[in-house]
């Protein structure tokens, strides 16, 4: 999955795809806090792409 043909606002499967992780894992960041644009929106959770993708380019992954 290429980062410039992600949507800007990724689903938890797109964002773990992507991060070639297991949606728990995405889940678990989010609920952690250690996943920069992530937030819960009801019973979801929506990455931003932009602060994702940023923060892999910053070499900060903590998981």
């Amino acid at each position: 999955m290429e980062a410039e043909k992600l949507p800007d606002v990724l689903t938890v499967p797109e964002a773990a795809r992507f991060l070639r992780v297991s949606p728990r894992t995405v889940y678990n960041m989010a609920k952690a806090g250690t996943l920069p644009g992530a937030h819960r929106l009801g019973r979801t959770v929506r990455v931003h792409r932009r602060s994702m993708l940023q923060w892999l380019a910053d070499g900060k992954p903590s998981h």
